[in-house]
């Protein structure tokens, strides 16, 4: 038994590796390396490195990388993991299995009412000591793996969407979800943190939106 649970860690780890590596080739090819203006997107709508000034154009400056960023910083950014499908999905839904127990048991634990949709367990109007301290501290969702959280029994369509980038993320990347997060958070900053702008960014995405870069965006990523 301990052997084929070793060999089962072993082929999700390669294969969420495999999967990483080929979204961060893509993401890194939509993103253009030279000749980039300010106010200007990519083709799939993420932010683009701004190089070259271009006079009549304020950017946004939640959405254009800054220059001092490391390139896998930016390139983070702009990742916006797809849904698996196949083999895959199975192999997403074991390597986020551990962070998804940890989301299900705070939200049984919160009073949470279950609602199971797209592949994800949503907790919804949590309370007790969970979910007075997200309501403390102004956060009106969380995501644990394929759970997430949230504080009112409704949610609205973009918090939705903003949290299932975040399930696909952890789909990737599994118990490294959690340090990389809180990592990039205390070293940029909630507005800064890579894996909220690409959350963000896949929320707008999803939604048919475009993302703006230019002047007279609403978008804060």
């Amino acid at each position: 038994m301990k052997t084929l649970l070793k060999w089962v860690l072993v082929l999700a780890t390669l294969g969420m590796g495999a999967m990483v590596v080929r979204e961060g080739l893509r993401a890194r090819t939509a993103v253009e390396p030279i000749d980039v203006r300010e106010g200007e997107e990519s083709p799939r709508g993420w932010a683009l490195v701004a190089r070259t000034p271009q006079i009549g154009v304020t950017p946004n400056p939640h959405m254009v990388a800054r220059l001092n960023e490391p390139m896998w910083v930016r390139d983070l950014g702009a990742w916006v993991p797809r849904e698996p499908s196949g083999p895959s999905k199975l192999v997403a839904y074991l390597w986020a299995a551990p962070i998804t127990l940890v989301g299900s048991t705070l939200g049984l634990l919160s009073g949470g009412k279950p609602v199971v949709t797209n592949g994800t367990v949503q907790w919804r109007a949590i309370g007790g000591w969970f979910g007075n301290h997200l309501n403390r501290i102004n956060v009106s969702a969380i995501t644990f793996g394929h759970s997430q959280l949230y504080t009112e029994p409704e949610p609205p369509e973009d918090l939705i969407r903003h949290e299932t980038v975040h399930t696909r993320q952890t789909e990737r990347l599994g118990l490294a979800f959690g340090p990389l997060y809180w990592w990039c958070q205390l070293a940029f900053g909630y507005g800064r943190n890579p894996l909220e702008k690409a959350a963000r960014r896949g929320a707008r995405q999803d939604s048919g939106s475009p993302v703006m870069l230019g002047a007279g965006s609403t978008e804060i990523v």
